[in-house]
């Protein structure tokens, strides 16, 4: 018989697949209406804003945030309402602990499966 310690370590140890699951059906959601083209820029928006992300949460340098939030006033300029599902789902959420947790939790609590 298993120990609620157990079932609990199972839990926790869900939430970086959930996250995952969770950006991939968000990034599937937002391109879905888009041209090849748009797709391939959002796309390499996405990988620069994880690049950009990560060195920033690293090194706490307040101009590679500055960079990413440059970039996707860029990318908002040049498609306007047809980037407004991209900024719906709100992507620099992933980012932060306690919003990436939120998420997380969300995800184990209402058991979203796994793409």
């Amino acid at each position: 018989m298993e120990t609620s310690v157990t079932k609990e370590s199972k839990k926790r140890n869900q939430a970086p697949l959930k996250l995952a699951v969770q950006f991939l059906k968000d990034y599937k959601e937002v391109i879905q209406n888009h041209s090849l083209e748009q797709q391939i820029e959002i796309t390499e928006h996405l990988i620069g804003m994880v690049e950009l992300m990560s060195g920033y949460l690293q090194k706490d340098d307040e101009s590679l945030y500055g960079e990413c939030l440059k970039r996707a006033s860029e990318l908002m300029k040049k498609y306007g309402v047809a980037a407004q599902s991209f900024y719906e789902k709100n992507f620099t959420q992933y980012f932060y602990y306690e919003n990436a947790l939120g998420l997380a939790t969300n995800a184990i609590i209402h058991g979203a499966a796994v793409a």
